[in-house]
């Protein structure tokens, strides 16, 4: 009785060892994922930041143009006579 219950405790801790390297390589997989993941999102985030500052500098450059053409088009219509 004693020899079977010594081999199920050696076949039940060889079980257990396999069951925590599969755990503990799933979860390295895991971390190496979710690192990935964030290391992704920080670019995305990079990016988007890069593409934000050029479209403020777009719209700036716009807003120039609009109050140039319209100073441009109101001296056109006061050296005219039209306003």
């Amino acid at each position: 009785m004693r020899t079977i219950w010594q081999a199920a405790n050696e076949a039940a801790t060889g079980e257990l060892a396999t069951l925590r390297a599969e755990a503990r390589a799933a979860a390295s997989a895991a971390e190496a994922e979710r690192d990935a993941a964030r290391a992704e999102t920080a670019a995305a985030r990079d990016d988007t930041a890069a593409l934000v500052a050029q479209l403020d500098a777009a719209r700036h450059t716009i807003e120039e143009n609009q109050a140039g053409l319209a100073a441009e088009r109101q001296a056109h219509f006061l050296a005219k006579g039209i306003w």
